[in-house]
């Protein structure tokens, strides 16, 4: 444990004045908090600092030694505090978000626009499950997680930021509709993503007796939507996802189950005072809105 800036703030006064009562005037603090502030001090570095007296007090052998070394740790303490205030009101550092892979393409047009704007600013995505994210939030490993179904917890904030909605997807190239109850079908997925365990149950209710489909197991977004645009089967993706980037080259799957998740904003109240990590929520808020706008007005 280190000592307080105050603590050894209070110690150096006392150490010039070599009298409490003069030092605590200096100080505009009382007596008996100086005393204990002092006390609190020689606790901690288990030695006494002063020698008592009548007429005041005098250095220790170990007091000496601090006060000969106080202005540089008040110097490295001064440096580190500005570093700190720095890092919180300046746009610069490392942000990290956590999110599913499948999302991290989603906020791409978001960071490479934030990136040109300041150029000291690092963006990073982690990619995992929201209960993996949740830890990396916790544990201080990830600043900010944009997920579904997070788990409360005392220590971070949740905040519902838009609806995510996953369906299955066929390439417009086709032209005819996928047969979502032939037998040779094809469903391409991620499958570490739970929802999508979702999806298939309650597509296999409706194929009833027929044979499960054969499902392709992919990781990567962007290779789940170059292979339905390229009729190797039908993908299971994020409807956010395509009205982003291919709302021309795929199309939904009419009469299929789709799976409606609240998308949430994690992140500690710490993180919140950190001028890069507001820019990145601000920036977050401002891109679904706008796509929030875009698909409004195309609503007939």
């Amino acid at each position: 444990m280190l000592p307080s800036a105050s603590d050894l703030i209070y110690f150096y006064e006392v150490a010039k004045e070599s009298n409490f009562s003069r030092a605590a005037k200096k100080l505009h603090i009382s007596q008996p908090s100086l005393s204990f502030s002092i006390k609190r001090l020689e606790q901690l570095l288990n030695t006494n600092l002063f020698i008592r007296h009548t007429q005041g007090v005098t250095l220790t052998r170990a007091g000496n030694k601090l006060f000969e070394n106080f202005e540089s740790l008040l110097t490295q303490w001064n440096s580190l505090t500005t570093t700190i205030e720095e890092t919180n009101q300046n746009i610069k550092g490392k942000v990290t978000i956590g999110c599913y892979s499948t999302l991290c393409s989603y906020m791409s047009k978001m960071s490479s626009n934030l990136l040109l704007q300041y150029p000291e600013l690092e963006i990073h995505f982690k990619h995992g499950l929201s209960a993996d994210i949740m830890q990396h939030i916790i544990e201080g490993n990830v600043d900010l997680g944009i997920m579904t179904d997070p788990y409360p917890h005392a220590n971070v904030i949740i905040r519902k930021i838009a609806e995510t909605e996953f369906a299955f997807w066929s390439s417009c190239k086709q032209n005819k509709e996928v047969d979502l109850y032939a037998d040779e079908l094809l469903i391409l997925a991620d499958l570490k993503i739970p929802l999508v365990h979702s999806l298939l149950n309650e597509l296999q209710k409706l194929r009833q007796h027929r044979p499960a489909p054969r499902i392709c197991n992919v990781d990567q977004i962007e290779a789940l939507a170059a292979m339905a645009i390229n009729n190797h089967g039908a993908a299971i993706l994020p409807k956010c996802y395509i009205e982003l980037h291919f709302k021309d080259q795929l199309k939904m799957i009419e009469d299929t189950p789709t799976y409606v998740k609240p998308l949430c904003m994690v992140y500690r109240p710490d993180v919140k005072q950190v001028a890069a990590v507001k820019v990145v929520l601000k920036a977050i808020d401002d891109l679904l809105q706008s796509i929030k706008e875009q698909s409004t007005s195309k609503m007939p």
